[in-house]
């Protein structure tokens, strides 16, 4: 059961109080209060890639304390009066013999993401993996909630392209999204792995964002650079899983960061979408801005202090003939 299936059933007033509903979510306690016979209880986040709601959960129930941080739990959803009359759906912990695990992806919180629909086409991605190792390696990406929450809220640029809260993702989506839509003929491995290297190819800018960038060696100015730096204990996990699948992963990877296309073509393809969507947001930003003299704009520096321009032509009427 996901989250957006249980949102109609939360929201009917005619629910049964008997009602039970089951599955495993993640739970986030963001205010505790204590009721008029002194038991402690929390009002919570219950998330999913799908959507999140809000539930109760009381103490004694947990152990006698309520959980912290955020975890990932089996949960019963069962109803219960408040001190108003008013039914309220209150958060069980259950076992989890009768139900299979879900993957670090489908419980991303949907609630911290700018774009929540941005989740459900991230999801889909994974699943369109062919090879079940690439599967567990995404899952064991986004299986870390720092990176996760960095990776679903950063912006993607700060002055050029995909500058809003979640435009990293969203423009990695569409880097990722359009390798998977080329539907070619090549081998699956080789394939999956320019898939991944879509979805990651601007991963270092999640480090770059960090305090702890500024002790990077200065051989990492640039974040293609750090792509396997941010990556590396899921990459260890994928070479110990599936040699074959690591090899074809870090080939992409390779020649990305240096543009040697001729071994792995893909990665060419992967840089000149990331230009696509990268121009397209741009100029979807830039269409009410006209320049008398110029379409090239500053926008912004170059980790090594250089100029980046960006070409921006004006629309409509003000376009200046050549």
């Amino acid at each position: 059961m996901k989250v957006k299936d249980l949102i109609p059933v939360l929201q009917h007033p005619d629910t049964d109080v008997d009602a039970r509903f089951t599955g495993q979510f993640g739970l986030e306690i963001v205010k505790t209060s204590f009721a008029q016979n002194g038991e402690l209880y929390g009002a919570a986040n219950m998330y999913d890639f799908t959507g999140s709601v809000r539930v109760y959960a009381f103490a004694e129930h947990w152990g006698g304390k309520l959980p912290q941080p955020p975890t990932e739990s089996f949960l019963a959803i069962q109803f219960k009066f408040d001190r108003h009359f008013n039914m309220v759906p209150v958060a069980l912990p259950m076992k989890s013999e009768t139900m299979p695990a879900r993957s670090s992806l489908e419980l991303l919180p949907a609630h911290h993401a700018p774009s929540p629909d941005d989740l459900p086409r991230l999801v889909a991605l994974g699943e369109g993996l062919s090879c079940e190792a690439y599967r567990d390696f995404l899952a064991c990406v986004f299986s870390d909630p720092d990176f996760a929450h960095a990776f679903l809220t950063l912006p993607a640029g700060h002055r050029c392209h995909h500058t809003e809260p979640g435009g990293l993702l969203r423009h990695s989506l569409e880097v990722a999204e359009g390798i998977q839509g080329l539907k070619l003929q090549m081998h699956p491995l080789k394939r999956d792995a320019g898939i991944l290297l879509g979805l990651f190819h601007d991963v270092g800018k999640v480090l770059l964002a960090q305090d702890q960038a500024r002790k990077l060696p200065c051989r990492f100015s640039d974040h293609e650079d750090l792509i396997e730096v941010v990556l590396d204990n899921s990459l260890s996990m994928l070479r110990c899983l599936d040699p074959d699948a690591y090899w074809a992963l870090w080939q992409v990877v390779h020649a990305y960061q240096t543009k040697s296309h001729y071994e792995a073509p893909l990665a060419k393809m992967v840089a000149a979408l990331d230009g696509v969507s990268a121009q397209q947001d741009a100029e979807t930003r830039g269409r009410g801005r006209s320049s008398a003299c110029s379409y090239w704009v500053p926008a912004g520096r170059r980790y090594d202090g250089r100029v980046r321009w960006h070409w921006s032509p004006p629309y409509g009427d003000n376009v200046i003939a050549p």
